[in-house]
């Protein structure tokens, strides 16, 4: 949980939620907050500093709950608790993208949640789309490219949107919970959009806004996986 992610706050957040609802009577489980992790130069990212009221009820009573733990109890050469299973509940980069993954399997610890590659591909929405297209899946287009040191195609990219016509949504390609993201209903909006969104991540995908129900299906099993209702 926690981690040094723009998501960082939610994190907490959904940790918090996590561990009051596991039974203290089946579970040994405690929280990791793992920008806690000795020697790393790794700084919070964008947006990882907010504060606000119901992040810091859950701050405070996990530091009261003393159920907060430093990575190296677990992991360090001098571990005092070898976990049975690690429950992630990280947010946005680092957690979502494969990276806590790897670093969990070259450690022999099982976790929840999708593996390295399917980690990886599905924080990226556009290695998504393109692999969900690929495979002859309907996405919605997109106009996608790299803003670096604040310098994009203007010209190029408002073309290219405008040929795909208003209303689009503007989003970081690998940043999740709307961080960053914009509904555009016209051109003059567009540059604004981008450069917000190139706060949270270099990669950006303006694409065609599409109206309807968000549908989410979750899938749980490894070597025979079943889908839950859809909610």
């Amino acid at each position: 949980m926690g981690g040094i992610s723009s998501e960082r706050d939610i994190s907490l957040s959904t940790g918090k939620q996590i561990l009051e609802s596991l039974d203290p009577d089946k579970y040994d489980a405690f929280g990791v907050d793992a920008a806690l992790l000795t020697g790393s130069s790794r700084k919070l990212l964008k947006g990882a500093d907010m504060e606000i009221e119901t992040v810091a009820q859950a701050r405070n009573t996990l530091a009261r709950g003393r159920v907060l733990a430093q990575v190296n109890s677990i992991i360090g050469s001098r571990t005092t608790a070898r976990a049975d299973v690690a429950f992630i509940a990280l947010h946005g980069k680092y957690g979502e993208d494969g990276s806590v993954q790897g670093a969990l399997e070259l450690l022999g610890i099982p976790y929840t949640g999708s593996g390295v590659l399917a980690s990886a591909l599905a924080m990226d929405k556009s290695m998504t789309k393109k692999v969900l297209a690929a495979d002859g899946i309907a996405v919605p287009d997109s106009v996608d490219f790299t803003v670096k040191k604040g310098q994009w195609d203007r010209v190029g990219v408002s073309k290219a949107v405008a040929d795909m016509g208003y209303p689009v949504m503007v989003k970081p390609s690998r940043q999740g919970s709307t961080l960053g993201m914009a509904k555009i209903k016209s051109p003059d909006e567009l540059n604004s959009a981008i450069e917000t969104a190139a706060v949270y991540d270099e990669q950006i995908v303006v694409e065609q806004f599409v109206e309807g129900v968000e549908l989410t299906v979750g899938v749980l099993g490894n070597d025979e996986p079943f889908a839950l209702p859809v909610t």
